[in-house]
């Protein structure tokens, strides 16, 4: 692989249309070079190991989602030709990338296929494994992009190389694979993939990812308008043909006999694929039909071992109740139960039904339960997992087993959910988790159920245990009981032992299935109830059948049970002892017993919505149930009983609230137990459950607010008063924050509980949104939480959203607003390193806070004007806008907060970049508080002084009246802070119009102490308004004011062309004494001016008459320089002025100007277009007014004649012809090649046209 390497591309963001895409190329490049370093460096190391870990970091890079495709397949040729390695290592990992690769950038399926068959070809098992793998990754993709082959020899090479691939899988198919049962597994895992793709689903799916990222997955998938050299008819014919070989292989093993495992492999194959395929199932059926009547129960030719039948018919009842409980095979559960009559297991349908449909659901939520008890997933496939692929253990487990990418039937939207999120989080995808695009396991499992009594059976089943079996499925009063429990079983048996010893209980799901599928019904007796077998088993049959009864009949109960009431578990209603009821004597055995009171009424809420007494009631009635629990809970909690013992309330309030987080952290999406929701995990709950567990949250703090608030209240005599009058007089702070005089008092305060929630936020890392969602909800925000945002707000990361929370409380939380100021302005003037927290601070308080708004400016920001002058302006403020106050200690109000607050303390942080004995011209005062917020920002660590003008900088651009408040300030800083000031104010002006009046103010007011920023400000505005609305001429008068005053021509720069005519003509001289860099910018102003005060002819006329034989206004070296800029400029004017000054000022009176020639000389030599002009017109003047006079002035002319000889031959011998004698001469003799063009232009001239004394030197 040769990598090369463009340099970066450099310059600022936006500067051409180009850069991002240059940005881009150059990343991309760097990419393919740290690649190309990791391969040499592998191909270097000796150490194997090491040799691994280099190519795994290679690998990371390739498959990265941003790295483009055409860089992964530059380098395939790397890693293909590891398979040819002698490493066995190496060739193993060359598999293993192959697999990925065809994973994560499917375009690449077609160009690895011929790797992929030749490394199934390997000697090595494992080698083999990890090829195979790849092919079942890589059929989908590539047949799908076969389909869109359009060029014929390149479809007919890749379909070759199919074929090749299919006789490598079928020869490990039909071979058995004995000595490699996982080979064999991963064999009949192609098979069913290739014969889902090849064949139509009956599912109109809800796709989340497209077919070109995850491949063909059925012929819907296929595009609709494929190549003409594919014919899906045949692709659907070898399908069909290639199920008939797995129905094949399962009638005649290549064997003899199928060891256990490998003939369950060979059943799921065949039974996963006929419950998605329907068309498919009824050869499934016959082939399964002819399995049982081959191998009868004497004998078990198809498995090996002793219990071969036996094992068949257990593995055919698994199938089979996989079949029963899917929709998509509904129409043919009469043929799967008399299938199941053959294999010994009887019973109706309905019961059939039931049971698959339970087991489903226990062995769904089992699995839920697994996962939730293990160590969390991360987002993305960690390193350590994508490596487990090196050793196999017995039977094939060593071997990661997939899960179905797209098994239509497993979940009813056709794509299995961690596959799903595994393709959106790489490829980028847009989530949609939402019923639309996947139906999750429970929605898909109710959504199987046909009737009331299924959800009656399925709502008893989730009343107990599911991971241990122990629960109840009862139906109608008719219907028989059945125990799935390791207890004892009373009432009738089949074939034995009507109960089971402890000893049995790994035999008890087969006994439960047993029951189920034999037992007679238990009819009621006589009296028309159960009888007290049949209550054994579900001892809710008696409350079922008093249920107004106080008495339970525990007496004849006991009697009937036995000594087998103690085998009914804990979950039973039994009698207690009177002795043990009494309540304990010391205070922690009863907190002991008031929290386990209280945790079963949290607990009561759950139990309903797994009871089914809950489908017995209306919606509104459930939902009262729910209110009057929580609001008994609430009571428990934060009743004033309890508020004397702070523990207990504490440890209540504490499990009111984990019970809450954890409704809310389901609904959000988390997992149940110890996975905390991570900061980028898509929201995939119910945003109603989340809403209202957030609700129980606020609930729990309004209880204690009200509980502390009217507490407070009564042992002061408050309650008594009226309601306006308690409010005013109760001190919230210190009731809720526990504090007073200064000290926090020992109780279980609202801050504490807070200090709580946060804890357990933090804990499951919920998304910060929720939080802004209950900081708005709960009356009164504790300052604890202002702590939180603020170390929220240090964090890059959490920032963003601690600052729109800020914002949100700004907006509606009133009694926060101040809290809020407070923080955003410590946030926006702190100290330290990152400027990043003072600047995005500051954004948010210009773009989202700040408002300029209507309300009138204070006497201090308007220094610039007088008494008089600004009276109109302050509003009619009652003291001229001198001061003013907040009335209210926590409430402000929200245009004034917006408005003078932020204006205020901005201000006087800028003044604090003055010394301290500065002295302005108003003072600011504000009232206490903001007084008392100044000196807190400066007691903490604050930001350097320099950093101190940012905020004030923003807030000029949206009221630009406050600049005249920095020009103030510009006036009473160090010459240090000067500068910085100078050099700061671009980043407002540049966004400020430059037609602000405002502006134009400030220089009308200008004073020779703010001349240096004044100087900054025009050229500033001068850059801003190009190409849109030009300066306004008040500002050519409002310089030429000051410039009269301060006689610095700098001033006059950047508004040149706003000069009047005599002004410009007056300041002239001292503008060309400038410097070169100032003068350019001073005549391209001047130039580019649509109304210039002058012409340019007339600005060249003036340079020119600077400097003459008898007086210099300026030094010739300025004119000089002066007229190299202008002449620099001719391109932004037509360069025929030239001609015209020439010709103006020979026609003048008088001398010469000193630089005539020069610019003669220049325009000859630059401007070939004048040549002739020169020579026609100019030279001959010249000669009449005695050039040669003057010593400067003949050498300029000789110079014109040299450069223009050449091309003007002619018209220069003219001139030639009318010089005298003694010049003629003296240039005949200097330059006597002239002679003979003189000779040519004489003899074609009439004889007294030509002087005699030029004949006579011709001679």
């Amino acid at each position: 692989v040769v990598a090369s390497f463009p340099p970066r591309c450099q310059g600022r963001r936006g500067r051409d249309a180009w850069g991002g895409v240059r940005v881009l190329d150059a990343m991309q490049h760097e990419l393919h070079g740290r690649v190309v370093q990791l391969l040499q460096a592998a191909a270097a190391e000796r150490d194997l190991s090491q040799h691994l870990r280099v190519l795994q970091q290679a690998s990371d890079l390739l498959l990265h989602a941003d790295t483009p495709t055409e860089l992964v397949g530059s380098c395939l040729e790397y890693f293909s030709n590891l398979q040819t390695d002698a490493q066995t290592s190496l060739r193993r990992y060359s598999a293993y990338f192959l697999g990925r690769a065809i994973f994560f950038k499917p375009q690449l399926a077609l160009r690895c296929l011929p790797i992929v068959v030749l490394l199934l070809g390997d000697g090595d098992g494992v080698v083999q494994e990890l090829a195979a793998k790849a092919a079942i990754t890589l059929h989908g993709r590539a047949v799908f992009l076969l389909a869109l082959e359009p060029e014929p020899r390149a479809f007919q090479r890749h379909a070759e190389q199919l074929q090749k691939l299919r006789s490598a899988m079928l020869k490990l198919l039909e071979g058995g694979s004995a000595e490699h049962p996982a080979l064999f597994q991963l064999a009949a895992r192609w098979a069913k993939a290739v014969v889902l793709s090849q064949t139509p689903s009956p599912l109109v799916l809800a796709v989340r990812v497209p077919a070109d990222l995850r491949g063909a997955c059925c012929l819907q998938d296929f595009p609709e308008k494929v190549t003409q050299h594919l014919d899906m008819n045949s692709l659907r014919q070898q399908a069909e043909e290639l199920f008939g070989t797995l129905c094949g292989l399962l009638e005649r093993p290549p064997q003899g006999a199928w060891r256990h495992s490998l003939l369950r492999t060979l059943l799921q194959c065949v039974g996963a694929i006929a419950r998605q395929r329907p068309g498919l199932f009824e050869l499934a059926l016959a082939c399964w039909r002819r399995l049982l009547q081959a191998h009868g129960p004497a004998d078990g030719g198809a498995v090996e071992g002793a219990g071969g039948a036996s094992e068949l018919r257990r593995l055919l009842w698994a199938e089979a109740r996989l079949l029963l409980a899917s929709n998509l095979a509904s129409e043919r559960h009469a043929d799967v139960v008399e299938l199941l009559a053959a294999t010994g297991f009887s019973g109706s349908l309905e019961d059939l039904l039931a049971q698959s449909k339970y087991q489903q659901i226990c062995s769904q939520l089992d699995k839920e339960s697994a996962d939730r008890s293990t160590e969390p997933r991360a987002k993305k496939a960690r390193r350590s997992d994508q490596r487990r692929v090196w050793t196999s253990g017995g039977e094939g487990e060593g071997i990661l087993a997939d899960e179905d990418a797209f098994d239509g039937d497993a979940l009813f939207a056709g794509e299995a959910e961690a596959v799903c999120r595994r393709f959106e989080d790489y490829f980028g995808l847009p989530s949609q988790r939402e019923p639309a695009g996947h139906v999750p396991a429970p929605a898909l499992l109710a959504s199987r159920t046909t009737s009331q009594a299924e959800l009656a059976r399925i709502a008893l089943t989730s009343l107990n245990s599911l991971s241990l079996k122990r629960s109840l499925l009862r139906g109608r009063a008719h219907e028989k009981i059945v125990a799935f429990s390791e207890a004892p079983v009373r009432g009738p048996s089949v074939g034995g032992n009507a109960g089971a010893g402890p000893g049995d209980e790994a035999n008890g799901e087969a006994k439960d299935l047993a029951l189920f599928l034999t037992a007679e019904p238990s009819l009621p007796d006589e009296s028309g109830t159960l009888g007290l077998a049949d209550a054994a088993r579900d001892p809710r049959g008696l409350l079922a059948r008093q249920p107004r009864s106080t008495s339970f009949l525990v007496e004849d109960f006991s009697e009937a049970a036995g000594n087998d009431a103690a085998a009914l578990g804990d979950d039973f209603l039994l009698p207690v002892d009177a002795a043990s009821a009494r309540l304990p004597a010391d205070n922690a055995g009863r907190d002991a017993l008031q929290i386990q009171l209280f945790d079963e009424v949290l607990a009561s809420h759950h139990r309903m919505e797994k009871s089914p007494f809950s489908t017995a009631l209306s919606p509104a009635q459930v939902a009262c149930f729910d209110q009057v629990s929580r609001q008994v809970a609430l009571h428990l909690a934060t009743g004033s009983k309890n508020l004397v013992n702070a523990g207990l309330q504490r440890a209540m309030c504490k499990a009111f609230m984990l019970d809450a987080f954890e409704e809310l952290k389901m609904a959000l999406g988390g997992a149940l137990n110890g996975r905390p929701l991570a900061a980028g995990d898509p929201v995939v709950g119910n945003e109603l459950a989340a809403k209202a567990a957030l609700g129980k949250l606020v609930e729990l703090f309004y209880a204690k607010f009200t509980t502390d608030v009217s507490r407070w209240q009564e042992t002061s005599s408050q309650g008594i008063k009226v309601a306006a009058v308690a409010a005013a007089k109760t001190p919230l702070r210190e009731i809720l924050e526990g504090i007073r005089g200064g000290e926090r008092r020992v109780m279980f305060t609202y801050a504490e509980l807070f200090e709580m929630f946060v804890a357990e936020f933090e804990r499951l890392q919920l998304p910060k949104r929720e939080l802004r969602a209950f900081l708005n909800d709960i009356p009164v925000v504790p300052l604890q939480a202002f702590k939180m945002l603020e170390a929220q707000c240090l964090v890059a990361g959490t920032r963003k959203m601690a600052l729109l929370t800020v914002l949100s409380l700004i907006d509606f939380k009133p009694s926060c607003r101040w809290q809020c100021l407070r923080l955003l302005f410590w946030l926006a003037y702190s100290g330290g390193d990152d400027s990043s927290i003072r600047f995005d601070t500051i954004r948010l308080i210009i773009n989202k806070i700040y408002s300029a708004g209507p309300h009138p400016p204070m006497r201090w920001q308007l220094n610039h004007l007088s008494d008089e002058e600004a009276a109109p302006l302050l509003g009619g403020a009652a003291d001229g806008g001198l001061s003013w106050e907040i009335s209210d200690e926590d409430f402000v109000p929200l245009q004034r907060l917006k408005g003078r607050c932020v204006e205020d303390v901005a201000t006087i942080m800028l003044r604090s970049m003055a010394p301290k004995a500065a002295e302005f011209a108003f003072p600011i005062r504000v009232p206490i508080r903001v007084e008392q917020l100044r000196g807190e920002l400066f007691k903490g660590v604050v930001c350097s002084p320099k950093d101190r003008v940012w905020l004030y900088l923003a807030l000029c651009i949206k009221r630009p009246v406050l600049l005249h408040g920095l020009v103030e300030t510009f006036t009473k800083c160090d010459q240090e802070m000067k500068e910085h000031l100078v050099n700061s104010i671009e980043e407002a002006l540049k966004y400020i119009p430059a037609s602000e009046p405002e502006l134009l103010v400030l220089v009308q007011k200008a004073a020779p102490e703010t001349e240096r920023l004044i100087i900054k400000m025009l050229h500033i505005l001068v850059q801003t308004s190009q190409g849109k609305e030009a300066l306004s001429k008040d500002y050519g008068d409002a310089v030429t004011r000051l410039y009269g005053i301060t006689q610095n021509p700098r001033l006059l720069v950047p508004v040149f062309d706003l000069l009047s005519r005599q002004s410009l003509l007056d300041f002239l001289p001292a503008v060309m004494e400038l410097d070169v860099e100032e003068v350019t910018t001073a005549f391209q102003q001047f130039v580019r001016s649509k109304a210039p005060p002058l012409s340019v002819s007339e600005l060249l006329t003036e340079l020119h008459h600077m400097n003459s034989p008898t007086e210099n206004v300026v030094p010739v070296k300025a004119s000089m320089q002066a007229l190299n800029v202008i002449f620099g400029m001719r391109e932004h004017f037509d360069p025929k002025v030239y001609g015209i000054v020439i010709q103006a000022l020979v026609e003048e009176a008088g001398p010469l100007p000193t630089l005539f020639m020069r610019t003669v000389i220049q325009v000859v030599k630059e401007l070939p277009r004048l040549c002739d002009f020169i020579v026609m017109q100019i030279l001959p003047r010249l000669v009449r007014q005695e050039v040669w006079g003057n010593d400067n002035m003949w050498r300029g002319f000789m110079l014109v004649l040299q450069h223009t000889f050449a091309s003007q031959s002619a018209g220069a011998a003219r001139v030639l012809a009318i010089l005298p004698m003694s010049q003629l001469e003296d240039v005949l003799v200097q330059h006597p090649d002239w002679k003979t063009h003189l000779l040519d232009f004489v003899a074609r001239q009439p004889a007294g046209a030509v002087a005699p004394h030029v004949r006579q030197l011709l001679q």
